[in-house]
């Protein structure tokens, strides 16, 4: 498994983690939760890299703020390491 496959499923388990929560919190119904889970199971794995996978989280937010901590610390986490790098 490569580490974009890794870093994939860390942002699964997260997306996974926050529709369960939303859900048993009643911030959306069932219905919604599938519509959101079928629109993550069809779109995630077309991102290949770590970047279309922030692409697709971008849009994943637009659709459903629910999901906007797990963007914002990615993006925070994205940024610390390109800082580390340079």
């Amino acid at each position: 498994m490569n580490s974009d496959d890794v870093y994939k499923n860390k942002i699964g388990q997260r997306i996974a983690k926050t529709l369960g929560e939303a859900l048993s919190q009643g911030v959306i119904n069932e219905e919604e939760a599938s519509r959101i889970a079928d629109y993550i199971l069809e779109n995630i794995d077309t991102a290949r890299s770590n970047a279309e996978l922030l692409d697709f989280l971008t849009s994943l937010v637009q659709k459903w703020p629910i999901f906007d901590s797990i963007l914002t610390m990615e993006l925070g986490e994205s940024l610390d390491k390109k800082e580390n790098e340079a």
